[in-house]
């Protein structure tokens, strides 16, 4: 890079062209100059043409390698972004390159360093996504297999017909986040298109919710208490939203003992609606508010019943409330003291 860096001190910072004009400009000039050299030194009895054109011929040979070595060396810019295309082929990362250069070159390597850190971001968002519908589908399958348990062991017919009542509806509840989930992947673009958001009310959707949770809730029979007005609206992507939603609910009742509490709220606080999911479980340090969000966070830890975990729903549901333009905190006193999750949400 250093002729490149060169030549855009002199001048030329804004066009790649003019670079390679002024090689072009040099390397026609070096025969002229040295034939011309030639002839004001050497005598003018003594100038021999033949010596002048082999002088001519010579320098032009020189100024052909120069001019080739210079525009090889102009090149730079052009090899660097295809080493990072390479680099990130190879590994999905690539040195950071230049962007303080304000020609075509310059330009390009701006538009490349662009193009990969998102085509970066898009890799690991869908990755995210597919760590999602694993994490999603644990808590219906989890169900599934504990009720199949139950139906095995009891003689009680009606107990039976319920449990296979829940079953089917934990299998619908897994498909549903295949299928959603597999929406969101086939998706070219995971930002939230306004035209895909939708005004929801506030306190069905939290049912809805809810209901689907019927399965995982089964054997600790948590009580859920809402508190949201019928008539309160939310502005969200329904299919992204339920997943926040559900992550924290699981986690309410995953974190929370047998027959405990829960509260859900919900309030409008000036141009934003406010969701708080309160248990009064497990809690967790309150230095570690921020990083149980982080991905794959070490502050992971099992629930109750003994339920995995698997440190990334936090992280996901963040994620997802943050494409909301909403933001999604912790709040606990510390361990046993139960934990506050609440969500902040534009209403527009």
């Amino acid at each position: 890079m250093n002729v490149y860096q060169t030549i855009n001190q002199l001048g030329f910072k804004r066009s790649y062209v003019q670079k390679f004009l002024l090689v072009a400009f040099i390397g026609t000039h070096i025969p002229l100059i040295a034939a011309v050299i030639y002839i004001l030194k050497t005598p003018q009895d003594e100038i021999n043409p033949t010596l002048v054109l082999l002088v001519i011929l010579s320098f032009t040979v020189v100024a052909l390698v120069i001019t080739a070595i210079l525009l090889t060396k102009l090149l730079a810019p052009i090899k660097l972004a295809a080493q990072a295309m390479e680099e990130f082929k190879a590994k999905e990362s690539f040195s950071p390159l230049p962007q303080n250069y304000e020609d075509e070159a310059g330009q390009l390597l701006v538009n490349i360093s662009q193009t990969l850190t998102q085509v970066k971001a898009l890799a690991d968002e869908r990755q995210n996504y597919t760590s999602m519908i694993t994490h999603d589908l644990r808590s219906p399958v989890s169900a599934i297999v504990s009720m199949a348990e139950v139906i095995q062991s009891t003689d009680d017919i009606h107990e039976a017909h319920e449990y296979t009542a829940l079953i089917l509806q934990s299998g619908d509840h897994a498909l549903q986040i295949i299928e959603d989930t597999l929406h969101i992947i086939r998706s070219s673009n995971f930002t939230i298109d306004p035209g895909h958001k939708s005004t929801t009310p506030a306190e069905a959707f939290v049912l809805q919710q809810l209901d689907l949770l019927r399965g995982a809730n089964s054997s600790k029979k948590i009580k859920f208490n809402v508190q949201i007005d019928k008539s309160d609206l939310i502005l969200i992507h329904p299919e992204l939203f339920a997943h926040v939603l559900r992550n924290l609910l699981t986690n309410a009742i995953k974190f929370s003992t047998d027959n405990g509490i829960v509260d859900i709220t919900g309030h409008h606080d000036r141009d934003r609606f406010v969701i708080s999911i309160r248990d009064y479980g497990m809690g967790f340090i309150p230095s570690k508010a921020e990083t149980i969000f982080d991905k794959f966070t070490q502050e992971k830890k099992k629930g109750t019943h003994n339920e995995p975990t698997t440190g990334l729903g936090l992280y996901l549901s963040r994620t997802l409330t943050e494409k909301h333009h909403g933001t999604l905190t912790a709040q606990s006193d510390g361990p046993n003291q139960g934990a506050t999750f609440t969500i902040s949400l534009p209403t527009s």
